[in-house]
């Protein structure tokens, strides 16, 4: 069950968290949030695309994209909901980790020897 719980793909949240985290540092082309964020060109288009056309995020004079105020308050809400998620996830871990595996077909044996 650790396995299955901890290669999960990233979800949208996460992947957008990333995006603010990389922008918030003063600026950063897209060629680089591609990279540090491990997105493919197609998805950090359509991640720029939404977030720019919001105002989230905007390009400055250099042509490097950072986040603006009201991405500021976004990425504040965003990585307290991360963080919470996180938390979750790894008492989830925890709880899979503490849980003895039932045999398979252990119970349908004893509801059958019951009758």
């Amino acid at each position: 069950m650790q396995n299955r719980i901890m290669s999960r793909r990233r979800s949208s949240i996460d992947i957008l968290h990333e995006i603010l985290m990389l922008c918030d540092n003063g600026g950063v082309k897209k060629t680089t949030i591609m990279y540090r964020g491990n997105l493919s060109y197609d998805q950090i288009r359509r991640y720029l695309t939404v977030l720019t056309t919001r105002e989230i995020v905007a390009r400055n004079d250099a042509g490097d994209y950072q986040v603006t105020a009201k991405g500021q308050q976004i990425l504040s809400r965003v990585s307290s909901v991360v963080g919470v998620l996180s938390d979750l996830r790894t008492e989830l871990v925890a709880e899979s980790d503490s849980v003895p595996a039932v045999q398979s077909g252990f119970l349908e044996k004893q509801a059958v020897s019951a009758y």
